[in-house]
């Protein structure tokens, strides 16, 4: 028996993506490509990008739930005063690898982002713009707000935790690993920094892991909704993208499942 397609109204972390990618649209339309090879790199970045944006919302997904279950079996050994062995391993693995890789596919969500500013968004500055890493691209907007100014506030405001994610994704990366332990009922995560692993001796900060996979998602599309509002200053809507806005504000837009 075929499979029935489910439709539903678009997650909001669904229309801020459907939002940024109207916005690459009228960029390429009004910006064509300079050649074929850039063409083909402007729709691959857009591609990958939308994939890595997902990939971190699974492993936000995954590590909560490895997390949950972790604090269960944490709990329920705690009141049998179990000794010995354990079953908390399991959890603790799942939801250290989650919590790495969701660091990860956020770090690369940034990269790839420099690409897109690189080559669409900011073609007139390629020469002083890197594409290779966003920590860098954000320095140069941030000394050099004649750029775009608007886009350099929005940089100075969610710098301290962009910092934040490189600092932990460089430190677990090179030579480092997820380390969680219990704080009463509840899972905490040390926060690691690049080549801390040379400093044995170092001061160990912990924080929720929960909290920190939820804030870290949320600033992370607020970021990407305040950044198709500030780009849309300088590129004008199409008339397909004003339609489309249209019925993605009366929820006439759906993804799709199958049941």
């Amino acid at each position: 028996m075929a499979e029935k397609l489910k439709t539903r109204p678009l997650h909001p972390t669904q229309k801020v993506e459907f939002k940024f990618r109207l916005l690459l649209w009228d960029t390429h339309s009004t910006r064509p490509p300079i050649d074929m090879l850039e063409y083909t790199a402007i729709i691959d970045y857009g591609r990958v990008f939308q994939d890595k944006l997902v990939a971190a919302k699974i492993m936000h997904s995954q590590c909560r739930q490895s997390t949950e279950e972790l604090v269960k079996v944490y709990e329920r050994e705690k009141k049998q005063h179990l000794l010995g062995a354990s079953a908390v391993g399991p959890p603790m693995t799942y939801a250290s690898v989650y919590f790495e890789a969701f660091l990860y596919f956020i770090t690369g969500a940034f990269d790839v982002l420099a690409s897109i500013n690189h080559h669409l968004m900011y073609r007139d500055h390629r020469k002083s713009l890197t594409d290779n890493y966003f920590k860098n691209q954000m320095e140069t907007f941030l000394k050099h707000p004649n750029i775009n100014s608007d886009y350099a506030k929005l940089l100075s405001k969610n710098r301290h935790w962009i910092d934040d994610i490189q600092e932990n994704r460089d430190g677990l990366a090179h030579k480092g690993s997820v380390f969680l332990g219990f704080e009463k009922s509840r899972v905490v995560v040390e926060k690691r920094h690049a080549r801390d692993d040379k400093e044995l001796s170092r001061k160990r900060q912990f924080r929720d892991l929960l909290q920190y996979l939820d804030t870290t998602l949320e600033n992370l599309y607020k970021f990407l909704d305040d950044y198709v509002a500030v780009h849309r200053k300088r590129v004008p809507f199409s008339d397909h993208a004003k339609m489309e806005l249209d019925m993605l504000d009366k929820d006439l837009i759906f993804s799709g499942t199958l049941e």
